[in-house]
């Protein structure tokens, strides 16, 4: 683990792995929530000028071909959270396994939890190694404004969870939960964390990107930019339809 963690600390433009060390999954182009920071709700952010929500599904065998492939080719970490919701396909924690079997060190889901319930002896029989539960409020009035209905549903699995990791004495997977700063949001921060600290391993309170901009003009690549970003160099992105991105945002198809 620490020799796959000194290899995300040494890449940059001039020390490029020869294969990913980590690769983000998107299992289905779908989510079961309408979130309002969230280009995949189509009314918040018109300007997304690709299609989205096309409940496309990456095939089991392609999935398995690429983590076959990674295991012989130093690959470290997978994320199956990425740009959709996972838990909507029904074999999330048999890929999560898969990926454990082949020698992949770190798993990751980033999920909204509106199915935890469903999945939560799957969590840890799968092996996975980071449980990643976005929040986004404190209270469910806040909750419905920023993402809609099922708060308390997704609160009580949590704790389920948490119980239930507690009861075998695991230390995996590392729990977090994280609320992107708005002003919808932004009174219930501290309560937020006073609350969940004491419960999960860690919080992340996430910086708010405005999707609602005319993304080409974003993208100018003809304009230097005042900061770079590594994960080019150390990361893929493999979306549903099969397409591969050297880009972990949701910008990543216009790149």
């Amino acid at each position: 683990y620490r020799d796959y963690r000194a290899k995300w600390n040494g890449v940059s433009v001039t020390n490029i792995p020869s294969f990913p060390i980590h690769i983000d999954f998107e299992l289905k182009d779908i989510c079961n929530q309408s979130c309002i920071m969230c280009p995949r709700n189509e009314e918040k952010h018109p300007d997304i000028n690709y299609n989205i929500n096309t409940k496309s599904v990456l095939p089991m065998r392609d999935y398995q071909k690429i983590i076959d492939e990674g295991a012989l080719n130093g690959l470290c970490s997978v994320n199956l959270g990425a740009f959709a919701e996972p838990l909507t396909q029904v074999k999330c924690f048999e890929m999560v396994e898969y990926a454990r079997s082949r020698g992949i060190i770190d798993t990751r889901i980033i999920t909204n939890g509106l199915l935890l319930h469903r999945n939560i002896e799957a969590i840890f029989e799968s092996g996975l190694t980071n449980l990643f539960v976005s929040l986004d409020a404190y209270n469910s009035e806040t909750y419905f404004k920023q993402r809609g209905p099922g708060f308390e549903t997704i609160k009580t699995s949590l704790l389920e969870v948490l119980e239930e990791k507690k009861r075998r004495g695991s230390i995996l997977p590392i729990i977090r939960v994280s609320i992107v700063d708005m002003k919808t949001n932004h009174d219930e921060i501290t309560d937020f964390a006073k609350y969940w600290g004491p419960k999960v391993d860690f919080i992340d309170v996430q910086v708010f990107d405005d999707f609602n901009v005319n993304i080409n003009s974003k993208f100018d690549m003809s304009t230097p930019k005042k900061w770079d970003c590594f994960s080019p160099f150390a990361r893929l992105s493999v979306m549903s339809n099969g397409d591969v991105l050297p880009c972990c945002s949701f910008f990543g198809k216009n790149i």
